[in-house]
């Protein structure tokens, strides 16, 4: 009960408990017995932000603590920060499967970068600019607020020397792009062939 929260509503009725907190309750009658492997249907379902973040926390933990979980999901920021390995099932079947770091690779089309100028003046936004486009022509600027540059750069490949040539004039940080919102990937698996053969890598 303390483990997830749940001392507070140990006097109620299960059916005067909200969503989240019946979710909440499912995963500790799943604990009970200690198993080596717990089975988790869209475990956070219906709960609101705090709810979800305390029972990935319980995941992790249980996870850290040598356990072993199978989860269902529709969202993959929580698969992100969950799982190992991922399997893409379309009618019951797994269409791909591999580490989170392969499935975006699968469908990434470059990296957004956002620099953070030291000085918010033209003069080294300018400096910035031809730097970087000297170095990526077909990058394209997203967007420019005060000292804060957002790109769009196609390639990773020689990003680094790059990216140290211009730590004078700002810092940085980038991320993988997705070729699709995971939501329009699933659609797009739906329609793929039934012969096509599973992907897989660590």
């Amino acid at each position: 009960m303390e483990a997830l929260d749940l001392s507070l509503y140990a006097d109620s009725k299960v059916s005067a408990l909200s969503g989240g907190t019946k979710r909440k309750l499912s995963v500790a009658q799943a604990l009970v017995g200690d198993p080596a492997l717990l089975l988790l249907d869209e475990p956070t379902t219906g709960m609101d932000p705090r709810s979800r973040l305390f029972l990935w926390e319980v995941v992790y933990t249980l996870v850290k603590g040598g356990r072993s979980v199978v989860l269902t999901t529709h969202s993959m920021p929580e698969s992100e920060a969950l799982c190992d390995k991922l399997a893409i099932m379309v009618n019951g079947s797994i269409k791909c499967i591999g580490s989170p770091l392969f499935i975006k690779n699968s469908y990434g089309t470059g990296y957004n970068i956002r620099f953070h100028l030291n000085h918010d003046d033209s003069e080294h936004k300018d400096a910035m600019a031809r730097k970087f486009l000297g170095a990526f022509p077909k990058a394209v600027v997203l967007v420019i607020v005060l000292s804060t540059l957002d790109w769009v750069k196609s390639a990773f490949n020689s990003l680094l020397p790059l990216l140290v040539s211009l730590q004078n004039l700002c810092s940085y940080v980038f991320r993988r792009r997705m070729r699709h919102h995971f939501s329009s990937t699933f659609r797009h698996l739906a329609t793929l062939p039934s012969s096509l053969p599973m992907l897989s890598r660590a």
